[in-house]
């Protein structure tokens, strides 16, 4: 089955584990986790939220675990990025730091990078709209006014 693309404004993410309606829901852009729990239906008596911070924001492509009582112990996964690094996980390592999506960032995310003012954020976009997106991290390179010691600075905290 093939699903429409998102609407405009809308993201399209995907949640499995303790919720009624496991699958692809689609939720209004900067929606928290909440939201998500709401458009499956909420979650089953056997969640376990302790652990999951309702409030986060979620990004288009996601999957999300909500975990059950039973899944305490085996620390799971609990959000994936679209780029498949873990953003939030169990009990050890809560959160990991988030990457930004050099494919899908704003202007303002993208200033959120060590070293990238306004004026490089749009250039990163105008580079991706001209040549479409980048197939890995080290093309931010061929955007003009970052070059290797940027690329170095910005490299733990990108992804595609």
């Amino acid at each position: 089955m093939v699903k429409e693309a998102p609407k405009e404004n809308t993201i399209i993410v995907h949640i499995t584990g303790a919720v009624k309606n496991e699958g692809i829901v689609e939720v209004k852009e900067n929606s928290r986790i909440n939201d998500v729990i709401n458009a499956a239906g909420g979650t089953t008596e056997e969640a376990d939220l302790s652990d999951v911070n309702l409030a986060y924001e979620i990004e288009d492509g996601q999957k999300i675990y909500i975990p059950s009582v039973k899944d305490k112990e085996e620390q799971k996964e609990f959000i994936i990025s679209e780029a498949g690094e873990k953003v939030l996980e169990g009990q050890k390592d809560r959160i990991e730091s988030k990457k930004v999506n050099i494919n899908t960032a704003t202007k303002e995310k993208l200033t959120e990078l060590p070293g990238i003012g306004s004026s490089t954020a749009s250039k990163i976009i105008t580079y991706r709209e001209e040549n479409g997106k980048f197939k890995n991290i080290q093309d931010i390179k061929n955007v003009s006014g970052i070059g290797e010691s940027k690329y170095e600075s910005i490299k733990d905290y990108i992804s595609i």
